[in-house]
């Protein structure tokens, strides 16, 4: 039987906690919703998992509890998936340092201590990262019926263009940098329902926490400008991905549907609204 998880990936964010990130092979398929929930043990030698996270049809979860660090230091992850019939599927276990060594892993968060130092306090702009589905019921908007395919590139308000419910998992906080590899470019292209326009390309640098993937969306939380995710490239230590750059950052338009995915800070307006007039 094939894998039901593709290997999990782990970051640990200086900002605090660990972010646990997950995808599923794609051919996958049981009765949704799905739920997730995270385990983890501090020693390789424990099968004492502890639950960590829950989440509901999400791709990543943060285990917000501060680990410390020992001799037999080896913090190991498992994420189970529930499908809506009580069937559970299990990742492989993963550990926090990869196959690094306790020294080199020590190093590389140090590495991205400061870069986050950099991105947070001098050269880095906050915005939020939508990451695009990969999985999911076909919409039931745009989805063809028939076939069980997704219409993928359409305007729909219910996938965003995604051919998959939701479109996107739920959005996080995300710095992005100047790329150290040059400045914007400016380039006439031709999109769909917008016809010819100046579509802005900008070059970006951002920590790996998750990983950016082409088609994914950035919005600059200041500007609120939307932007698509093109090509993606990496710097690595220890052959370990650590820092994504450069990214393609591309301008969506206007007319864009990407401009109806609502922001975290959004949501908590409208909670805090509800509650005062309460």
């Amino acid at each position: 039987m094939a894998e039901v998880f593709q290997p999990l990936k782990i970051y640990s964010r200086t900002q605090g906690g660990t972010l646990i990130h997950w995808d599923l092979n794609p051919f996958f398929k049981a009765a949704q919703p799905y739920t997730f929930k995270v385990y983890v043990t501090d020693f390789a030698a424990s099968q004492n998992f502890e639950l960590a996270a829950v989440v509901l049809n999400n791709n990543f979860a943060i285990d917000t509890k501060q680990r410390t660090y020992s001799k037999d230091w080896d913090i190991q992850y498992r994420v189970d998936l529930v499908d809506n019939n009580n069937v559970v599927y299990s990742s492989r276990v993963a550990s926090a340092q990869g196959q690094m060594s306790k020294q080199e892993y020590l190093l590389s968060r140090a590495i991205i201590q400061r870069e986050t130092l950099w991105m947070t306090k001098f050269g880095g702009t906050c915005g939020f990262l939508w990451k695009r589905r990969q999985w999911g019921p076909v919409c039931t908007t745009c989805g063809d019926w028939d076939t069980q395919e997704a219409t993928r590139g359409s305007n729909c308000s219910e996938c965003f263009g995604v051919g998959i419910t939701g479109g996107y998992y739920d959005p996080i906080t995300f710095y992005v940098g100047q790329s150290q590899g040059g400045a914007p470019h400016h380039k006439k292209v031709t999109t769909e329902n917008a016809g010819v326009e100046d579509n802005r390309a900008r070059k970006a640098r951002a920590i790996i926490c998750p990983e950016m993937n082409t088609n994914d969306v950035w919005c600059n939380a200041v500007t609120d400008q939307r932007y698509i995710v093109g090509s993606v490239g990496y710097i690595d230590f220890k052959m370990c991905p650590i820092i994504q750059d450069p990214i393609e950052l591309r301008l969506a338009p206007a007319t864009d549907v990407v401009y109806n995915l609502v922001r975290p800070d959004e949501v908590i307006s409208s909670s805090s609204s509800s509650s005062s007039s309460a």
